[in-house]
């Protein structure tokens, strides 16, 4: 009979897995440091080559395809082109390719219960700032994380938890930002991680997941509170419920959709959405900074702009690019946007394509669950509200139904033999 023995996880995995959670996260300064994605990348190839892994094909065409993307960009729009932005993005890719080789399908276990650890240390760091919310920037100044323009706008941050604190310049509502660089991206990682929590624990109501939702919820994400409607559908298609409570729990659910999108935040928060979109494609700003002067819809807008100027994608290349009145090419926080701009209509093919075969994977490790299609909504959902500037997470989900899982395990082959008879 052989003996199977599950790989252990090594404090050097671990440090690997968390720098690149860390990563995500994008809230501590160290994170937009550039060449720090060198060692990051050397320390996944040296764990990946000490574990004995084997190079996918596809992560070699991807690199193939992201060479040839960029150099016919540049000779089709010209030249605007910069090595650095060009090494930096493939490290972005090999990095999380690294993390699926080395940790497989436990990367999204390990994955949820990090974030859950998050969350439960953001809910009573939160009451401090209920309580004072200039607490952290009171008394703990002298070991915030945050970069020196954070700082200067009151952000606060140490590894496990980032504030706005009141706002240096106006007032800014009490949200959860766990260890993430904004509440809604803190929702964001929340969300991918409750998914995996339901169908791990059958959907079981359990601390995590409690732990979880009130982080969530905390966050004051409309993102986040979008996803519990999908979350609610995915446990009634699995779970047999009286449809009186199913149709008051999703009432429920949409009325609060209803009134945070029309009460005096939300709605101040659309028309200001709005409005800040119509003037900067109408005057542009000599003041806005590059990568952040847009927000979740004038980045999709200008990125339709984008293609619809280039079609097979830009690449690293600034050159031929939509730009604002003022000569500056803007971008903002949203991530099919920039993956738009940068893949171009290939690259809208393959991310669709991607999440048909990530469901499909979804169902081949959990036959028995329906609708695990709405994972690929949820994910999009945050994708289109988020960026994904330094999202190692996008990616991993993106790759993860092209690259070959090796086992977590080792087998000795005839570990327990039949005893031989004793000859005389």
């Amino acid at each position: 009979m052989d003996l199977v023995i599950k790989k252990k996880t090594s404090p050097l995995k671990w440090l690997y897995f968390t720098s690149c959670v860390l990563y995500i996260s994008g809230a501590t300064y160290w994170v937009e440091i550039d060449w720090l994605f060198i060692p990051i990348a050397l320390l996944g190839l040296f764990i990946f080559t000490l574990q004995g892994c084997k190079w996918d094909r596809f992560i070699i065409y991807i690199f193939i395809a992201f060479v040839l993307l960029n150099m016919f960009s540049v000779l089709v729009n010209g030249s605007k082109f910069y090595f650095n932005a060009f090494a930096g993005y493939f490290f972005r890719i090999i990095i999380p390719y690294f993390l699926i080789k080395i940790f497989n399908d436990d990367f999204f276990v390990y994955y949820e219960k990090l974030i859950y650890f998050a969350a439960l240390i953001s809910l009573p760091l939160l009451l401090f700032e209920a309580y004072d919310r200039h607490f952290f920037m009171r008394y703990f100044a002298d070991i915030n994380m945050s970069n020196e323009e954070r700082t200067s706008v009151g952000y606060w941050n140490f590894f496990i938890y980032t504030t706005h604190g009141a706002g240096k310049f106006r007032p800014i509502p009490l949200r959860n930002d766990g260890f993430a660089v904004e509440p809604g991206h803190f929702g964001y990682l929340l969300g991918i991680a409750i998914f995996y929590n339901l169908v791990n624990y059958n959907f079981k109501f359990n601390v995590r997941l409690l732990v979880m939702m009130l982080a969530g919820i905390t966050t004051f994400s409309t993102t986040f509170y979008l996803t519990l409607i999908l979350f609610l559908i995915f446990y009634y298609l699995n779970f047999k419920v009286n449809i009186g409570v199913r149709i008051a729990t999703l009432l429920v659910a949409v009325s609060v959709n209803i009134y945070l999108f029309t009460s005096s935040i939300g709605m101040e928060k659309i028309e200001r959405t709005s409005e800040i979109t119509e003037n900067q494609f109408r005057y542009g700003t000599e003041d806005i900074k590059k990568g952040a002067s847009l927000n979740r819809f004038g980045a999709m807008k200008m990125a339709i702009i984008n293609l619809k100027g280039y079609p097979m994608g830009y690449g690293m290349n600034e050159k031929g690019r939509a730009i604002a009145r003022d000569g500056e090419i803007i971008t903002g926080p949203n991530g099919v946007a920039t993956f738009m701009t940068v893949w171009g209509i290939p690259g809208l093919i393959f991310l669709i394509f991607s999440q048909f075969r990530f469901v499909k994977k979804l169902k081949e490790k959990y036959p028995a669950y329906r609708g695990l299609f709405l994972f690929s909504l949820i994910f999009l959902l945050f994708m289109f509200s988020n960026s994904i500037s330094r999202d190692i997470l996008v990616f991993i989900i993106l790759m993860y139904p092209f690259i070959r899982i090796e086992s977590n395990y080792v087998i000795i082959k005839d570990y327990y033999k039949e005893p031989q008879p004793v000859t005389a």
